[in-house]
């Protein structure tokens, strides 16, 4: 998990919200599905279909060119990151290509820190002024009356996630797993540790694995690191987040051993 620079993990707060582009009409339906389900599994509010994408996936060429493009002409899909972070992202690895938009929020009264002037639009096509979050003031914080030494007085919130998939890679992959990967992907935000992932069971690994190896759905692991995050109180310090969600995540390991084998849909 990817702590923020504030002290805390980030997760959805608004309903997720998938999109995915680049696959026939049929297939991002059934894969948009999908990750509600994996939602709904992992407590995890989703809106209703028809909603603007909050969660977005793109089966894309080339990943650094496509990035590069969107520095230029989108800048707002990558919030207020500064040039270096924006540029961290298109030198990656790849094939897949992974951020979020995490803004602080008010703990007690919902208050975005990027408000007035916060609405983000949903253009993949549009010109400059697509994905505008930066607001006049961008050290602001939420407003809280929360006067506390344990709690926080802002939690940290994806606002919107990416996930660009290049087509070469994306070639053989079922949709199950490219939805699964996407969902986990999209829903906790990762450290990107390779080396730790190969040594659980993760969707995750499905780029760093021989396609003959890959997984084929998303895992228990994958499944109770997303319930864990979401049932742990949002307003406390990484540290006493980890702990919950260490309680919750081996709460949920056993029940699902208990039930055989987790799968959402």
């Amino acid at each position: 998990m990817e702590e923020e620079s504030s002290g805390q993990y980030a997760r959805f707060d608004a309903p997720i919200c998938p999109s995915f582009s680049g696959f026939s009409e049929t297939v991002a339906a059934f894969m948009e599905q999908r990750v509600r389900d994996v939602a709904k599994a992992a407590d995890v509010k989703a809106a209703e279909p028809g909603c603007k994408g909050n969660v977005l996936v793109r089966v894309v060429e080339d990943g650094p060119a496509t990035i590069n493009t969107m520095r230029a002409r989108h800048k707002g899909a990558f919030g207020t990151m500064l040039p270096y972070e924006r540029r961290k992202i298109a030198e990656g690895q790849g094939p897949a290509y992974v951020w979020h938009l995490v803004t602080s929020t008010g703990a007690d009264d919902g208050s975005n820190r990027d408000e007035p002037g916060a609405g983000l639009s949903n253009d993949f096509g549009g010109d400059g002024g697509a994905y505008s979050m930066l607001s006049s003031d961008m050290f602001k914080t939420g407003k809280s009356n929360t006067k506390s030494l344990i709690l926080q007085p802002v939690r940290q919130a994806i606002t919107h996630a990416f996930v660009l998939i290049e087509e070469d890679a994306a070639l053989g992959l079922s949709p199950l797993q490219i939805a699964d990967y996407a969902a986990v992907m999209a829903l906790a935000r990762s450290r990107g540790d390779t080396e730790a992932a190969q040594r659980v069971s993760t969707i995750r690994t499905l780029f760093d694995t021989p396609r003959d190896e890959a997984p084929e759905l998303l895992s228990d692991w994958d499944l109770a690191l997303l319930k864990s995050l979401y049932a742990a109180q949002t307003n406390l310090r990484a540290g006493q987040q980890r702990s919950a969600m260490t309680r919750m995540f081996e709460k949920t390991l056993v029940e699902n051993e208990s039930e055989g084998e987790n799968d959402p849909g």
